[in-house]
């Protein structure tokens, strides 16, 4: 029987990279054309990577995540899924949590010990959610009250790539003929993508 190892990488939004956790599936053995992903935060159902994957799965294959995190929403999610694999020969292995289930193994015991270690890992997975979330909630309250006491206004998210007068000035270099959009973009240091979609938006976005 030919044993196809399949990987799993998630980031809970597009502007996070999926690099890291590719790159230690690929170490581990699967090939890139095994690797399924999601952009999508661990309380969203719907992720069609996830979902790909739980339908293209072989008796025999092996299921490879960098994390336990990755592949569920809750510990519910999680015993469902390993579960679900299990019962259907599929092998599964989180690279950085001391856990591996052999989807050939018939052994009741070793099925109970491994849901027995799922339920302890998932339990510490939401536990650690669980401070992130209070402690970036901390965060935000705290720089409320700063701003407040010193007057000023609270700003959250990523700073603008390009100011009023950055977009200004590539205004007047592409009116006056001597740059185009790629060439105006170089020189502000973004790429010419960024720069059309301020232009196109009329620089609400800047500051």
């Amino acid at each position: 029987m030919t044993v196809t190892m399949r990987g799993y990488v998630r980031v809970s939004t597009t502007a996070q990279d999926l690099k890291l956790q590719k790159a230690e599936l690929v170490a581990a053995g699967v090939s890139p054309e095994h690797i399924y992903e999601d952009k999508a935060t661990g309380k969203n159902a719907d992720r069609p990577g996830l979902r790909r994957l739980r339908e293209q799965v072989e008796p025999g294959d092996q299921v490879v995540v960098y994390k336990i995190d990755r592949v569920a929403r809750s510990l519910r999610d999680l015993l469902n899924v390993t579960y679900e694999l299990g019962q259907r020969g599929v092998g599964f292995r989180s690279l950085h949590d001391p856990i591996r289930i052999d989807g050939h193994s018939d052994d009741p015991m070793a099925q109970a010990m491994a849901d027995a270690q799922f339920q302890m890992l998932g339990v510490f997975a939401q536990l650690e959610r669980a401070f992130i979330v209070g402690r970036t909630a901390a965060g935000r309250e705290f720089a409320i009250a700063e701003d407040r006491r010193l007057n000023r206004p609270t700003r959250f998210g990523r700073k603008p790539k390009l100011t009023a007068k950055q977009l200004e000035l590539a205004r007047s270099l592409m009116k006056d003929g001597e740059h185009d959009l790629a060439s105006a973009a170089e020189l502000l240091g973004v790429h010419r993508t960024t720069l059309y979609r301020y232009l196109e938006q009329g620089g609400k976005r800047t500051r």
